[in-house]
Formats: C-alpha cells, structure tokens, sequence
C-alpha cells in the first residue's frame, strides 16, 4: 500500500470513518459502550508511529482502548489513513477544545457554560469498588471477587454468565499474560453448572440461532471471542474485563434489577459516597 503524509486537519475525518468501519467489527453493545462519542482532539508526530490522540468520556473506555482494542483500532486506522499511525485515548476534560473546533484562523467558539464541579474529594468518574485491592495474581495465585460484582452485576446478568466470567478470569493472567493456551470450550463447560458447549457458544436449532453465554457477555462489552484453525485444531481466544475489574453499573442497568436489589444498590452507593461521586454516576449512560 502506498503512504501518504497525515495532515492533522483532516484528523476528525479519518476517525470518523475509522469507528463507522471498526462499528461493522464488532457488537453494538461493544461499540456504544467503549467507542461511542470518542473525537479526535490532536496529532503528535513524534511518535512512532505518529498518534492520534482520541478523547474518550471516561477512565473505563481510556483503558479498553488503549489496552484490548489497540490493535485492531490501529489496523483499522492505517487502512482508513494509508500511512502508519496509532490511536492513544484519554479521558476528555470538560469543554476541551478538539482540532475540528477551530475555525480557519485558529480560533475556537465561545465556550459551554461549565457545568457544576463534583467536590474535591469524590473522583470525577465513579471508582471500581475493590474491597481487596493490591492483590497481584502473580504472587497470590488467585484474583479477588469484588462484593459489589457478587451482589449486582451476577443478579444483573445472570448466574451462569457470571460463573463463566469468574472462570475465565481465573485463566486470565496465565493465556492472556503469560501466553498460554485458553482452555478448550469442553473444560469450560465441565466447570459451569449444568454448562454443555452449546451453552457457551450457543447453537442453531430449527433455522434460528440461539445465543450463548459468550454473545450475552459481548453484548455488554464484557468479553470478546475469537477462533483461529478449523476442526480439531480450532483455537478459542478470550479478552475479558477481569471479575475484579468491573466497573459500577449504569443507572440504565441498575433499573433493570429487582426492586430489592436496586435499593440495595443505593445503599452501597450512600455506603461508599467517600469514595464515589454519586452524581457523575447518576449521568453515566
């Protein structure tokens, strides 16, 4: 492929088209909740590869960008581009100005009025609750399970899915870290109660496909599956959020919960206002 020279000014566009080709890649749960809104805010062309810099809406999409969606981003990009370059996100500050916002002379708009401040003490972004935080896997053998992921997120997407979720991240420093294989579909299933391969993977029954634990948890942007081989050499791959980092639930999520459970969900938050800014969560989406 012939390269050609990247002009800054035209960065907005070139990401513009970079997600509408990277939203056909993947699920739309996926996409609305690691890509949707990101921009475009500036060019550095001193790295190598030059980068562009994305801004995101908060930590948790800063991660996954730059962590398990780089490469794909970054093929996706040059392709679109025709000339090497890579993406690094962060987390986009209120009223920032982005490339595309200035006019022809160089000059921005008026400002938004800027919207109330959290208070000092309460992150921006509402924290993961880690009740056992500092624990390496590499030197305990072992990842923690958060209470909060026990008490909402396994009632918000199911006992099962969540067991499966806990599983992998069992095996998830040594294949993802260490770069051993994952376990094969048959051991996953073993390990599931009352789990078989098709209620992982899912099957097609009657001319209609129904869905597995594996599309449940992609759908909320909690794993990505992919193969490689055919027949017996047929490899599965997994990209996860670990048990221990998953994130707070969205208001939208938290409202799909038993009545008893979403009170309960509001006392954990009053619990732990001193280390959540109740506010910023409450304009999550």
């Amino acid at each position: 492929m012939t390269t050609r020279t990247f002009d800054p000014a035209n960065g907005s566009t070139v990401w513009a088209k970079t997600l509408k080709q990277v939203s056909e890649q993947m699920t739309n749960a996926t996409f609305n909740t690691w890509l949707k809104d990101s921009q475009y805010l500036d060019f550095d062309p001193s790295g190598d590869p030059p980068v562009l810099i994305i801004g995101v809406r908060n930590s948790y999409a800063q991660d996954w960008i730059n962590g398990r969606l780089a490469n794909s981003l970054n093929r996706t990009l040059r392709f679109i581009a025709e000339t090497p370059l890579q993406i690094h996100a962060v987390v986009r500050k209120k009223n920032q100005v982005i490339y595309s916002q200035l006019n022809s002379n160089g000059h921005q708009p008026p400002p938004e009025p800027p919207a109330a401040e959290p208070p000092p003490d309460a992150p921006a972004i509402p924290a993961i609750i880690k009740l056992r935080d500092g624990l390496d896997p590499k030197r305990t053998g072992f990842n923690s399970v958060t209470h909060y992921a026990v008490r909402f997120w396994r009632p918000f997407i199911g006992g099962q899915a969540f067991d499966l979720l806990m599983i992998l991240s069992a095996y998830h420093y040594e294949c993802a870290v260490l770069g051993k294989p994952w376990p094969k579909i048959e051991k996953l299933a073993r390990k599931l109660d009352n789990g078989t391969r098709y209620t992982i993977l899912g099957r097609k029954r009657d001319g209609i496909f129904h869905p597995g634990l594996v599309h449940k948890l992609e759908e909320l942007g909690l794993l990505t599956h992919t193969t490689k081989g055919k027949g017996k050499g047929l490899k599965h791959y997994f990209d996860i959020v670990p048990i221990d980092e998953l994130p707070l639930l969205t208001p939208a999520q938290v409202a799909q919960l038993h009545k008893l459970d979403q009170q309960e969900h509001e006392e954990f938050l009053e619990t732990f206002s001193s280390r959540i800014n109740v506010e910023a969560w409450k304009r999550l989406k």
